[in-house]
């Protein structure tokens, strides 16, 4: 090796490492691998670190890069010590001064040649594109750019490693072992250029290369097993009153995003991020399909009740509760309220527009109905104030269950046959009566109500049943009484606890009012025994039940399925985050902050929201109107769902935050990697 000698020229040192010490502590052992070395070196010229393998070279290439800390000892470039450096300053230190050269090149294999470039501009800022075009002529790569890195020789990747780390003229050059991967050719061409480089910049190449550094250095630094051996590197600064200007620019804290780097994770977990994307699209469907339900559902149930042909009218009775046998059960007992007392009651909280009739059940007891030729027992029939003559409406689980087709005009036949007995004051005993029916009734429509829990059912006109009652005689009652008697007379003159009355009354509200009497006999305070039935709205009140029920089912399991969103997209950009810390060394290293590898993970779980929120808003329109229309035609409803865009933009916001917290905790919770053992060379 030939000597080198020393220039006396007035120089500024880049480099000063001063009583460096260096020990590794591994299972409870102390290693030391370097001891009191120091050094300078000028901010120009071509110097080498020799030594054999595991003799420290790489390690103080990283304590110069500032990947370790060093035991004693210090290390300053351009005057400011690396060790002390704040986060936002090696930030810069790593855009800015240095660039560095790795002998496994640390590409991102699976991206294109002008990717890989493009992530080091956006990193760097203010590139000159026609030095990366030069350089790109040079190395014989400008016909490469579109080919991905993995399908390069290791000759090319060093010179796009080169290409990379010179990218923004830095005024150091770090290089560990660059030629190791490269043959004759390759490692002369770059060697070549690393010495025209360090005509304007500090060069610092790692290499046990021994004709490397007898061509091309201008000092070296050897690490032997006794000690070190510095050739044209000075121990002492010569300058120490010298005052160098620091670099006073800042990091600039502006998001930057790495849309290379982000596609190609989109597209490499494609299979993961299909499922986050589904599971996403299913938590949000249920979301908007349950509140959409329900809002619509809540609105809609409040005209439900008018679809009932008798939905204003009550029964009315008085109800008494009698223990059995000192137990917690009890048995209602119905009596009709006199309507005079009724009256009063209905007067004293201010209500003043309604009928009150009898209640004529008991006279439809037994009854057979016949239907072109078929017969059918015991069919429910219900009031109606609104028809007339021998009308009536049958609902649609009536037309379902006996009619084969509904066509206009059919005729209903009406028999019933019912016992009753009385005792008379005229004979002064008991008379037993038979009523006899035998009507024709003719279907009018059918009716168009709300099916939940639907029976079969007639609503008969009330004034005709009235009038048929006070013209037909009561046989019995009339000959043994001596006196015309009709079915009508009987109901009216029986008893408050007599069956003929069915122990209750119809109360037959005005519409105007119908709303008001709902609320005021909601609170039972107000009624004191009294009892308002009415089957519309037991059925409506059922349906209400059951809707919030179901609701507070569905909030659970969208909980649910949210949490395990959550879950998911935790998990998965936790395993993504912890299996790119090489990745992320070398973009740290590069000169990215924190703020901006980070966010590359936390994106991509937000691209794919917004890509499964579009994907679900437009399935949720595309399923929409098949689920309204099965709906609405099994329970007979007018069900609309347009939901506004506020609505969705509640909906789209809350699940943001989701999943961006879910994103955010991995990275929150991750500890600092480290970069020194993830780009480890020896």
């Amino acid at each position: 090796m030939h000597k080198f000698l020393i220039s006396s020229i007035l120089v500024l040192y880049m480099i000063e490492v001063k009583n460096l010490k260096m020990v590794f502590e591994v299972n409870k052992r102390k290693i030391p691998v370097m001891n009191n070395l120091s050094f300078y070196l000028p901010e120009k010229g071509i110097y080498f670190i020799e030594g054999k393998s595991g003799s420290g070279k790489s390690t103080l290439l990283n304590l110069i890069e500032g990947l370790y800390k060093p035991t004693k000892g210090y290390i300053k470039i351009n005057n400011k010590r690396i060790d002390s450096m704040t986060y936002e300053e090696k930030t810069l230190f790593y855009k800015n001064e240095i660039g560095i050269l790795f002998q496994s090149f640390n590409l991102f294999n699976d991206l294109t040649l002008k990717e890989n470039l493009s992530i080091a501009s956006l990193i760097k800022e203010d590139i000159d594109e026609n030095i990366v075009k030069r350089y790109l002529a040079k190395f014989r790569l400008s016909d490469k750019l579109d080919q991905k890195v993995y399908s390069l020789s290791g000759g090319e990747k060093q010179r796009l490693g080169l290409i990379r780390a010179l990218i923004n003229n830095p005024k150091i050059i770090l290089a560990d072992e660059p030629t190791g991967a490269l043959d004759n050719d390759s490692s002369i061409v770059l060697m070549e250029e690393l010495k025209k480089i360090s005509e304007n910049s500090l060069v610092l190449v790692v290499t046990h290369n021994e004709e490397l550094v007898n061509k091309y250095a201008d000092g070296s630094i050897i690490f032997l097993e006794e000690g070190y051996l510095l050739n044209n590197v000075l121990k002492d600064n010569p300058n120490e009153n010298l005052n160098i200007i620091k670099n006073k620019k800042k990091v600039k804290e502006r998001i930057k995003f790495y849309f290379p780097l982000l596609l190609r994770n989109l597209f490499k977990n494609i299979k993961r991020n299909v499922f986050m994307g589904l599971s996403v699209i299913f938590s949000l469907l249920i979301t908007i399909f349950s509140f959409s339900f329900y809002i619509n559902i809540n609105n809609t149930s409040k005209n439900l009740i008018y679809s009932y042909p008798n939905y204003n009218i009550y029964e009315v009775y008085r109800s008494f509760k009698t223990s059995i046998n000192d137990s917690s059960l009890a048995i209602e007992k119905k009596e009709k309220i006199d309507n005079m007392e009724l009256m009063t009651f209905l007067k004293e909280n201010d209500f003043n527009n309604y009928i009150i009739k009898d209640n004529f059940d008991y006279f439809f007891k037994n009854n057979v109905i016949n239907i072109d030729g078929n017969t059918y027992e015991n069919i429910v029939f219900e009031p109606s104030f609104e028809l007339m003559d021998n009308e009536i409406i049958v609902n649609e689980a009536f037309i379902s269950s006996y009619i084969k087709e509904y066509k206009e005009g059919i005729t209903i036949n009406f028999k019933s046959e019912n016992e009753y007995s009385a005792y008379s004051k005229v004979i002064n005993d008991e008379i037993k009566e038979t009523f006899n029916f035998d009507i024709n009734f003719l279907i009018k429509e059918v009716s168009k109500e709300f099916n939940f829990l639907s029976t079969p059912k007639i609503y008969y006109s009330y004034s005709f049943f009235e009038n048929y009652l006070s013209l037909t005689l009561a046989s019995n009652f009339s000959s043994l009484e001596n006196n015309k008697t009709t079915y009508l007379d009987l109901l009216r003159k029986a008893e408050n606890n007599d069956p003929l009355t069915s122990y209750s009354s119809y109360l037959f509200i005005e519409k105007y009012d119908f709303s008001r009497f709902n609320l005021f006999i909601d609170n039972e305070e107000n009624i004191d025994d009294y009892r308002f039935y009415n089957d519309s709205r037991t059925i409506i009140s059922s349906f209400k039940d059951i809707i919030n029920t179901l609701f507070i089912a569905l909030i659970i399991f969208i909980i649910i399925i949210s949490l395990t969103s959550f879950f998911i997209i935790f998990s998965l950009t936790f395993y993504s985050y912890l299996s790119s810390k090489k990745e992320r060394a070398i973009l740290f290293l590069l000169g990215s902050n924190k703020k901006s590898i980070d966010l590359i993970y936390v994106l991509e779980p937000l691209i794919i929201y917004l890509i499964s929120f579009i994907g679900g808003i437009i399935l949720f329109n595309l399923i929409k109107n098949p689920i309204l229309n099965k709906i609405n035609s099994l329970l007979t409803l007018n069900l609309t769902i347009n939901p506004s865009i506020f609505f969705f933009l509640i909906i789209f916001i809350i699940y943001f935050l989701i999943i961006l917290f879910s994103a955010l905790i991995p990275l929150l919770v991750s500890k600092n990697i480290d970069i020194a053992s993830e780009l480890k060379e020896e």
